[in-house]
């Protein structure tokens, strides 16, 4: 089950066509008692995030490190992520968004997915 994120904080670049990018670099805490390895098990697994407009923009670039780099207490298993995207937006302000991760540990298709929820921060960098 996941955790937490320990970075919310997603950054929002221009590019040279005008369109804008979305890049968030965090941890992904990962609630376990044994090790297994979260990026082969973590299947399926979107994350996207809701705009103040109602628009949704989904995370099109996903990775997360093969191996945990770290066991927290006996508790936690703690691996790099790392989400980017491309959009055709042409501006935006920093604002509060609501992130979601949808996702399936060891998912079978008669599974529902679980979903995590929390508040980010999209931050335009100049």
């Amino acid at each position: 089950m996941i955790d937490r994120l320990s970075n919310y904080i997603i950054r929002a670049y221009k590019k040279r066509d005008g369109k804008i990018s979305f890049h968030l670099r965090s941890h992904l805490f990962v609630k376990s008692n044994s090790s297994f390895s979260v990026s082969h098990y973590l299947n399926p697994f979107e994350v996207y995030f809701i705009l103040p407009s109602g628009e949704k923009i989904i995370f099109d670039d996903r990775s997360v490190t093969v191996n945990s780099f770290c066991k927290y207490d006996g508790e936690f298993l703690i691996n790099d992520i790392h989400l980017k995207t491309v959009t055709n937006l042409t501006n935006i302000k920093d604002c509060l968004v609501d992130l979601y991760i949808q996702y399936g540990f060891f998912h079978h298709p008669c599974l529902d997915l679980d979903l995590y929820k929390s508040k980010a921060l999209v931050r335009w960098m100049y």
